[in-house]
């Protein structure tokens, strides 16, 4: 037997049909290596597809990272304000609490006592110190008041002596002015005499004019007269010609409407003609018709005796398929009639049939049923074991809560002992801080530490 010869390319063609994973040849790793320089290559190039989805994945990234970024920021400001504010309510509410308390009140309202005898023993020192400025102020007025008056005296003397040497000379003045006054009186009587005979003179002189205007008047209004009688005389002429042609006027008025009568009577005439001439001729027209008509009838008689035959015939006819429609009509209920016999029948059959399968249905629902109801009962019991079952655990639950509410209110107790005994101890703190401010500030302390008991009286 001779040895099998095969080529390099047949063995390898055969270990890549035989083996699973792919065999990788020069070509393969050729193809590879180029492959990722090529990618390489590209991965630079920004004007592709891909490195413009890599550039708007990497600037969305970018922009969500500052958006998370600034949301953080204002989360972070957000919890600043919030805790400012919560610590703020807490303090208010802490600081409300600790003032509704009793003793608080109390303490309240004997530094309001201590705050009102500060007051008062500073408004009595100022009480005093007012009285003796008020008392220092009288005399300084006092003083200043009698200066003026002595001053005063002094300037009245002054103003008298100044008064009678005015007197002295308003005297004087009016001597002088009374002599200056009785001259002008003089003169001026002189001048009023001479002004009164001038003026008798132009009232002379106005009446003799006006006696002359009034006789011009008269003799105008004359003339006046004269010349308004002459115009009406002038005037009844001119009414009389006018009065003349009024009436011939009428007389033509007349003349015309005595024409247009005649006109209106011989047009009422003619149209009466036409009238007359018309309806003679519309008689002749009906008797022309009514003629005509009566030729008409004899024809239409005839007409009518045809017209009832042939309704005769029809009628007939009409009859006859009629009693043809019936006896169709009634075969097909004959048949009909059968056909609901055979249908009632199975109807009967099939009402049978269903019958016995009810019957045979409700014996099985029936059996179900009573096995339903056993498997009830058995439920129920079972239920019932259960329900007994947790009513006992219930109760030793009530008996273990009840202890742990023993234990618990007992915890509590001694906590708000504890609780109280701190809240003493802060309080007789703060009295004691308040009582060295009000001593420093000179305060009547004494309505302060009555607040105190009998036995932490002595703490202060």
């Amino acid at each position: 037997m001779s040895a099998l010869r095969i080529t390099a390319r047949d063995l390898s063609r055969i270990r890549e049909s035989a083996s699973n994973e792919p065999v990788r040849t020069q070509r393969n790793n050729k193809q590879d290596r180029l492959r990722e320089l090529s990618n390489k290559r590209k991965e630079k190039w920004p004007n592709t597809l891909e490195a413009q989805r890599r550039m708007k994945y990497e600037q969305r990234r970018l922009r969500e990272e500052q958006l998370e970024k600034d949301r953080l920021e204002v989360d972070r400001k957000e919890k600043e304000i919030q805790d400012k504010l919560r610590k703020k309510a807490i303090d208010n509410a802490k600081r409300l609490l600790f003032e509704q308390k009793d003793r608080i009140k109390e303490l309240r309202s004997r530094e309001l006592l201590s705050d009102v005898l500060l007051e008062q023993e500073t408004q009595r020192k100022e009480k005093l110190k007012k009285k003796e400025y008020e008392k220092k102020r009288d005399a300084y007025f006092h003083r200043i008041t009698m200066k003026k008056i002595q001053k005063g005296e002094v300037e009245d003397r002054e103003k008298r002596l100044k008064r009678r040497e005015k007197a002295k000379s308003f005297a004087k003045q009016q001597i002088n002015q009374l002599a200056e006054y009785t001259q002008r009186h003089i003169e001026r009587l002189i001048q009023d005499r001479i002004e009164g005979e001038l003026v008798v003179e132009k009232s002379k002189r106005a009446v003799a004019e006006e006696r002359e205007k009034v006789e011009a008047r008269r003799r105008q209004a004359r003339q006046n007269n004269m010349e308004m009688k002459q115009a009406n005389e002038r005037l009844k002429v001119v009414r009389e010609k006018e009065a003349v042609t009024l009436a011939l006027e009428e007389a033509k008025i007349n003349e015309h409407a005595r024409k247009r009568d005649e006109k209106e009577a011989m047009r009422r005439a003619h149209q009466k003609n036409r009238m007359e001439n018309k309806r003679a001729a519309i008689q002749k027209m009906i008797d022309r018709a009514t003629a005509y008509l009566a030729a008409m009838n004899d024809d239409a008689n005839e007409r009518l005796e045809q017209q009832v035959q042939a309704k005769r015939d029809a009628d007939d006819e009409a009859a006859r398929q009629k009693a043809a429609w019936r006896r169709k009509n009634w075969e097909a209920c004959d048949r009909s009639r059968q056909a609901q016999i055979a249908a009632r029948e199975e109807k009967k059959r099939i009402e049978k049939k269903k019958d016995i399968e009810m019957r045979d249905r409700w014996i099985a629902q029936c059996a179900a049923l009573k096995e339903q109801e056993r498997q009830e009962r058995l439920d129920r019991r079972k239920r019932n074991v259960e329900v007994a079952s947790y009513i006992v655990s219930q109760h030793e639950e009530r008996k273990q809560k009840a202890i742990d509410a023993r234990a618990a209110k007992l915890k509590y107790e001694k906590m708000e002992l504890a609780k109280d005994k701190q809240e003493e101890k802060d309080f007789l703190e703060y009295l004691r801080k308040q009582v060295e401010d009000a001593v420093k500030l000179g305060k009547n302390v004494d309505a302060m530490k009555s607040v105190l008991k009998p036995k932490g009286l002595g703490q202060i």
